[in-house]
């Protein structure tokens, strides 16, 4: 894993760094030093943390690591497009778009940063200093909700076809019938002769 860490001079600098692999990783997108600090203290004992201090680099951080980051901690006051950009980039590609966005801000405004960031497709917000355990606490939540998101996809869909397992066909078809109680559907139904012949491809 690679751990990107601030240096002194603004540059976001890597090393490589041995990593705990029951930790998860987590992305701090952070451009006030201290802020950015206090959480890399707060977290990097619970979370492999990545850090930079824009949102151009946190997007491109985002897009190279979507497969291992599970939350990104994201400062909406930016340099290199702000954290509002970053929120309608995060919300247009479907690659990233299902990792969860924990917006923050300073308390001064932050009942208008709070309803601009849900509305783009923030997860959560965090307001600023830093709660300790509220954080944590917003960032478990984060996480469980998608991971519990991600499980139940896995059940639904068969791994071999990427369509409906069965159940879930019948589950979801009953939903549509019943949410459209004065509509007329068709049923199509399809069969491949030998079909185990492809399972064994």
């Amino acid at each position: 894993l690679i751990w990107f860490q601030n240096i002194d001079d603004g540059v976001v600098g890597a090393q490589e760094k041995s990593a705990n692999k029951s930790k998860r990783n987590l992305l701090i997108i952070e451009s006030n030093p201290e802020a950015r600090n206090a959480l890399i203290g707060l977290l990097s004992a619970e979370y492999n943390v990545l850090v930079t201090d824009n949102a151009e680099d946190g997007l491109t951080m985002l897009t190279n690591n979507h497969k291992v980051i599970s939350v990104v901690l994201l400062d909406v006051d930016l340099p290199k497009g702000n954290g509002y950009e970053f929120l309608k980039w995060h919300s247009e590609d479907p690659k990233i778009s299902t990792i969860p966005v924990l917006t923050t801000a300073g308390e001064t405004d932050s009942n208008i940063a709070q309803r601009k960031c849900l509305k783009l497709g923030a997860s959560d917000f965090i307001s600023k200093p830093y709660n300790p355990e509220v954080t944590f606490i917003r960032i478990e939540n984060a996480i469980k909700l998608r991971e519990s998101a991600l499980v139940l996809s896995a059940l639904e869909y068969d791994g071999l076809t990427g369509l409906f397992t069965r159940e879930a066909f019948f589950r979801h078809v009953e939903k549509k019938i019943k949410e459209n109680p004065h509509k007329e559907f068709d049923f199509v139904i399809a069969d491949i002769d030998n079909f185990g012949l492809i399972n064994q491809q």
